[in-house]
């Protein structure tokens, strides 16, 4: 999984480098003609930015081959319950949905972003694997304390949270799951060495995995 969005970064790195590139990326990751328009803009206005445009889960899928596409890692990602009555984890597969309003079901089944940043923290650290279940629990706490649930001025308009952290507008509902993704993209790998840190004390040494 850490290999595969290495992979991911790198190809949307050198699209920032080579326009060209663009409608493959498009396609692979079903943007929507909204996002792909998007694109087109951040890579003319901003591209410094495309790093934070995609979503970790679409960064993933830029970096699976076709085979680990047709059967990506099992055991990673979301929940797959309420999509395939599968009490199981699935690896989102990109459908082109507008998830900034889906019901919260869907959207559930749609954001494996913090389970994949845990991962390549995890890896980058050299720590092992299934230590990201003992960590999820923390990060998930905090990233639900992190996004806060506001009113806009109205139906639509951008959500702003007065306490300076991702809101989202409890009338129209948008901007939530772009919310969540940008949490889990300013996730650092001190904050996550910080929940390492939780597992060990003079009364809990971290256990061999």
């Amino acid at each position: 999984l850490a290999a595969a969005m290495r992979r991911g970064r790198a190809r949307v790195r050198r699209l920032g480098r080579d326009a060209a590139g663009l409608p493959d990326v498009a396609r692979e990751v079903a943007l929507s003609p909204e996002r792909r328009d998007d694109l087109a803009w951040t890579l003319r206005r901003d591209p410094d930015a495309l790093d934070r445009f995609f979503s970790r889960n679409e960064m993933l899928w830029l970096g699976l081959d076709d085979d680990a596409r047709r059967r990506p890692p099992a055991g990673w990602g979301a929940p797959a319950v309420w999509l395939e009555g599968c009490l199981c984890l699935r690896i989102p597969a990109p459908d082109g949905d507008d998830l900034r309003s889906a019901p919260a079901e869907r959207l559930a089944s749609r954001f494996a972003d913090l389970q994949l940043a845990l991962a390549e923290a995890v890896d980058d650290m050299g720590l092992p694997a299934p230590i990201v279940g003992e960590l999820l629990p923390l990060a998930t706490r905090e990233l639900l304390d992190g996004v806060r649930a506001v009113y806009a001025g109205g139906v639509g308009d951008a959500a702003s949270d007065p306490a300076g952290g991702d809101g989202f507008d409890l009338r129209s509902r948008r901007g939530r799951f772009d919310a969540l993704v940008r949490r889990a993209h300013g996730l650092s790998t001190g904050r996550i060495a910080d929940y390492v840190a939780t597992l060990v004390g003079t009364d809990r040494a971290l256990r061999s995995f």
